[in-house]
């Protein structure tokens, strides 16, 4: 941005997020589970929306304690290992670094006693590998909430009010994605109105078209990449205006 402005050059980021994925009781269960897993695990957690805050109605604390469970059963059913390999859905973490820094955040879980679901640990001693992992009953300022982690890492929070719910989203200094899962539309309205994101996918995760524009809001960067707003980075609005005179007739 320093080397744009001193050319009055445009510029466009498309930054990190911490991406709240919303579960509400009356969804649809099983397809939102496949919703969860896509939003944090695909591509080994290193995508910039992941849905890596994962908030779960817990009105009814059953119902809640039964989701994660199935959550749970249908987590461990994913193959991991060669991306090349038919059947293997997460692969290696991308570099050294990147794998050491997912595993200095488990670590930082374990020892502030969060509650562990699943995962938290490396696979194996070759590769670049580590289970997927879900912490829950998590606290909103804990540093694996409010951090970016790109990494195959989730967090469980649960909420009992709507309003408690869009104040807990917004509760971060990111603002690049987020989802819904309902079967009430006004519901669905409602909360996707008040979230601070640049995406809210509805009863779906990381589904994206090339002209729907995406980007982000607060330190999840500015422009739109895709749709009509991604060509305003590329162009300049003109004005001619033309006085004609009046016809003599």
């Amino acid at each position: 941005m320093t080397e744009c402005a001193k050319t009055i050059k445009k510029v466009t980021l498309e930054l990190g997020g911490k991406s709240p994925n919303i579960v509400f009781q009356d969804c649809d269960v099983e397809q939102t589970i496949q919703h969860l897993i896509t939003g944090i695990f695909f591509n080994n957690g290193e995508v910039c929306c992941a849905g890596s805050r994962i908030y779960i109605q817990a009105t009814d604390e059953k119902w809640y304690a039964d989701f994660l469970q199935k959550f749970k059963a249908a987590v461990e059913k994913l193959k991991i290992g060669n991306p090349f390999e038919e059947g293997v859905f997460q692969g290696a973490q991308s570099t050294p670094d990147q794998f050491q820094t997912v595993l200095d955040y488990i670590k930082a879980g374990k020892e502030a006693k969060l509650k562990l679901l699943m995962g938290g640990n490396r696979i194996g001693t070759k590769g670049l590998f580590v289970e997927p992992t879900v912490f829950y009953d998590v606290p909103q300022d804990n540093k694996l909430t409010q951090e970016e982690i790109f990494g195959p890492v989730a967090v469980v929070l649960p909420f009992k009010s709507v309003d408690e719910l869009i104040e807990k989203a917004n509760d971060s200094e990111f603002g690049l994605g987020s989802g819904v899962h309902t079967e009430d539309i006004n519901t669905a309205i409602y909360v996707s109105d008040r979230l601070a994101a640049g995406t809210v996918w509805v009863n779906c995760y990381n589904d994206f078209h090339q002209n729907v524009p995406f980007g982000g809001f607060k330190q999840s960067g500015i422009g739109r990449e895709m749709g009509a707003e991604a060509l305003d980075n590329y162009t300049q609005v003109k004005a001619v205006r033309i006085k004609i005179k009046t016809p003599q007739i």
